[in-house]
């Protein structure tokens, strides 16, 4: 039962509702098994007792045997939807195995070439991640979202001015709001406020669900001496943190955990100490830490 409850917590709801429903078929078969055994065992002559018994127990071993992967049985590969778990949990070196092993065997990379940036991203490697999501852009479809991905690896690989003109072609494409707030944090990184503001509030007139453009448009206004605005600001973001469903569809691990969905919607946060992706731990925490910074404003009558 202990590892039944671990297995539950490793895994999508989707897999412990089916380890569930396989343990609730196994209890009756044991207790029939169980059964049957101790009723053939006390008929027949002494001989035949421990016969029952002894062929339940070699039919279990010759079971487990067979079932050893690597000996009896192929080792069969992780399915797609692995990678994405391995992905949420932070088992980066895994899930760049598994979508690695996909890449090699698609026909149609650019998904598959995508997650693996997304890994890559989250793993400290930006530089890898921009030459995955490059190849993507010239193999798959058109894309705004996908140029937009690309874009967000240039600015985090240190590239803001290739990421601007990047960001301004999916732009022409399509005027999306992540894209919008995605350039005004890297205009802010490059020091043009007014721009970055203009960015920052098309964007969340667009999407007012976009809570990591709320708080980029905080220190954007704190940046620019416009204390006096910025409570009524953070009041918005905290309210959007708040509001459910948190986060969706721009956090990692609330519904775009999927095989060709993880890092799908990227959002870059700005701060002293530069641009970062807004990773789980944000989305996880945003209600809680905006409502603290709201709270912590009011006190001190300034930003904290």
């Amino acid at each position: 039962m202990v590892s039944f409850v671990l297995f539950s917590w490793r895994v999508p709801i989707w897999s412990a509702v089916k380890a569930s429903y396989l343990l609730g078929l196994s209890l009756p078969y044991g207790v029939f098994l169980a059964r049957a055994v101790e009723g053939l065992s006390q008929r027949g002559p002494g001989w035949w007792r421990p016969f029952p018994a002894t062929a339940v127990a070699l039919v279990a071993a010759a079971a487990g045997v067979t079932g050893l992967v690597g000996v009896v049985q192929p080792r069969r590969a992780d399915a797609p939807a692995t990678g994405a778990v391995r992905f949420h949990f932070g088992e980066y070196a895994d899930a760049s195995r598994i979508y690695g092993r996909l890449i090699a065997g698609a026909r149609y990379k650019a998904g598959w070439l995508e997650n693996l940036a997304a890994v890559k991203l989250l793993d400290g490697q930006p530089d890898r991640a921009r030459s995955l999501y490059a190849r993507a852009v010239e193999t798959g479809l058109p894309d705004p979202y996908r140029r937009g991905r690309h874009a967000v690896a240039m600015a985090l690989d240190g590239d803001l001015a290739a990421a601007i003109l990047e960001f301004d072609a999916a732009l022409a494409e399509e005027r999306l709001p992540e894209l919008l707030a995605n350039r005004g944090a890297v205009r802010a990184q490059l020091g043009d406020l007014g721009g970055a503001e203009l960015d920052l509030r098309a964007a969340l007139a667009i999407s007012a669900e976009i809570v990591p453009g709320w708080r980029n448009l905080v220190r954007v206004l704190e940046a620019e001496g416009r204390v006096a605005e910025s409570p009524d600001v953070r009041e918005r973001a905290a309210r959007a943190a708040c509001s459910g469903p948190r986060g969706y569809p721009y956090g990692i691990g609330t519904g775009e955990v999927l095989e060709w969905g993880i890092g799908r919607r990227w959002l870059l946060l700005w701060s002293e100490d530069g641009l970062q992706p807004a990773e789980q731990s944000f989305y996880r925490e945003m209600c809680r830490s905006l409502r603290s910074e709201l709270a912590a404003a009011r006190i001190g009558g300034a930003a904290p």
